[in-house]
C-alpha cells in the first residue's frame, strides 16, 4: 500500500465533476483499499502519412498525446463499518459505495429529464447527454482525467437484507487528453499538467546516460 512520509495511508480516489468548465465541489469516491495492480497501456494516435511526392517521411508524426487506458480492481468491504455500527453500512451495506462508482457511467438525472422535455416540445436537434468528467487521483504526482469505459462488480457476501457487504469492482478507464477536451476545462488543464510532469520526471532518468553517448552516431 502506498503511504505518506509520516506513515498514514495514501489512498487512491476518483473525483467526479458535474461539468467541464465550471468546478463545483466534486463527488469523490475514495478507494477503501488500494488495488494491488494497475495495468496501463499507451497507443499512438498516428497521423496520416505521405506527402506530395508520394514518399513517406511522416513515421514519427502523431495527432497528439497517445491514447492511454488503465485497468484496476478495487476491493470493497463493509465489515469494519458494520462492527462499528456505521449507520450507512447498517442500512445499505456497500450500496452507497457501489452507487457512487456506477454513477460515473450515468448522465445526470436532471439532464435526462430536461432532454425528455425538449423532445416532448418538438425540438428536432437535441444534444447527447454527458457523463461526469472524472479525475483519477493516484498519488500526489498522478492525477489524470478519465472516462469510465467499463465497470464490472462482483458482490461476494450479503447482510440479512441482501445488501452487499463484500464486493470487487473492476474498472476499465480511458484517460482523456487535452487534445479531446475544451482547453479551459478541468480535464484539459489536468491532462497537460500531467504531460509536463512526465517531461520533468524523465530528466531524472539520465544518471547512466553518459556511459552510452559514445555509442551514438556522430
Amino acid at each position: 500500500m502506498t503511504t505518506r512520509m509520516g506513515g498514514s495511508p495514501l489512498r487512491g480516489a476518483i473525483a467526479a465533476f458535474p461539468g467541464q468548465l465550471i468546478a463545483p465541489p466534486p463527488r469523490i469516491v475514495v478507494f477503501q483499499y488500494n488495488p494491488a495492480n494497475v495495468s496501463r497501456s499507451l497507443e499512438h494516435q498516428v497521423a496520416p502519412s505521405g506527402d506530395e511526392t508520394g514518399l513517406e517521411f511522416d513515421t514519427l508524426r502523431v495527432r497528439g498525446a497517445p491514447k492511454e487506458t488503465i485497468d484496476m480492481t478495487v476491493e470493497l468491504d463493509a465489515t469494519d463499518q458494520l462492527e462499528e455500527s456505521d449507520s450507512t453500512a447498517t442500512s445499505s451495506g456497500l450500496g452507497s459505495a457501489i452507487a457512487a462508482l456506477e454513477l460515473l457511467m450515468f448522465p445526470n438525472s436532471a439532464d435526462v429529464v430536461a432532454r425528455r422535455l425538449r423532445l416532448a416540445l418538438g425540438e428536432v436537434q437535441v444534444s447527447a447527454l454527458e457523463v461526469p468528467l472524472a479525475l483519477l487521483i493516484w498519488g500526489t504526482a498522478r492525477v489524470v482525467p478519465i472516462r469510465v469505459r467499463s465497470l464490472s462488480i462482483t458482490e461476494k457476501a450479503f447482510d440479512q437484507d441482501l445488501n452487499p457487504i463484500q464486493a470487487e469492482a473492476t474498472l476499465g478507464l480511458d484517460v482523456l487528453s487535452y487534445e479531446n477536451l475544451p482547453w479551459t476545462s478541468i480535464g484539459a488543464v489536468t491532462s497537460f499538467a500531467d504531460h509536463m510532469r512526465k517531461e520533468a520526471l524523465s530528466v531524472l532518468n539520465t544518471a547512466d546516460a553518459a556511459d552510452y553517448l559514445g555509442l551514438l552516431p556522430k
